[in-house]
């Protein structure tokens, strides 16, 4: 596990500075840097009573209820802000029986940044063409799903908040699929020395030069329209 990018202690103080604002987060109450205590620095937070919800399809959730959970998860505010890094369906806590955001979790990522970067992280399975995070969001076919939004409605949600996404998305999928090239390098790099033997880790690993070759194409593209665009 990468020591920058998971700091408990950092994640204490991103949910501390946020618990009197609007975005949903588990009060703090202690945190401890002394490593004699448990080996290692944490810190102390609320129970929050509530659910996660790990598949991206939403399985056991009633369509109604699917539309307006990924409404409430996907609400940007403006263009530089909070980013928390690694926003997606399973680092969110939901009321047991409503569609409602009650908590977000795992901020130990968190910095100052474009917050489209969260929303197209939230939206990674539409991109993500193969390995972990396969697409299920995506508009028609196989992967329509009552009440689970497509790529047009979420982001006519994240227009709506204020900003138009349409001019930068394709720079922000092309960054999420460098992103995910860098940690699946990674996780790579454990599963080879037997830090990490998860069945999940291996297939991170596997996926590496799928996720390049993405990443590439993307680039390329968007390289091509810019040089197309500068000529006329």
């Amino acid at each position: 596990m990468s020591t920058t990018a998971h700091q408990v202690e950092r994640e204490y103080r991103i949910l501390h500075a946020l618990e009197n604002t609007e975005v949903p987060v588990p009060k703090v109450y202690i945190l401890c840097e002394d490593p004699t205590v448990i080996g290692t620095a944490f810190y102390i937070m609320e129970f929050l009573d509530g659910r996660f919800i790990t598949d991206p399809y939403m399985p056991g959730v009633v369509a109604e209820h699917r539309k307006e959970i990924f409404f409430k998860t996907n609400q940007p505010k403006d263009r530089s802000g909070i980013v928390h890094g690694d926003f997606k369906i399973d680092n969110i806590v939901f009321h047991k029986t409503e569609p409602k955001v009650i908590g977000v979790l795992d901020w130990e990522m968190a910095t100052i940044g474009h917050p489209l970067s969260d929303v197209v992280h939230l939206l990674s399975p539409i991109f993500q063409e193969s390995g972990p995070g396969a697409p299920v969001l995506r508009d028609g076919g196989r992967h329509s799903i009552p009440g689970l939004p497509g790529l047009e409605e979420s982001l006519r949600w994240y227009n709506e908040s204020g900003y138009e996404a349409r001019p930068d998305l394709d720079w922000g999928i092309a960054f999420a699929h460098f992103r995910g090239c860098v940690i699946a390098q990674g996780i790579a790099a454990r599963y080879v020395t037997g830090q990490s033997k998860s069945p999940g880790a291996k297939e991170w690993a596997d996926s590496l030069d799928s996720r390049a070759q993405i990443m590439w194409e993307t680039v390329r593209k968007l390289r091509e329209s810019y040089i197309r665009e500068q000529k006329l």
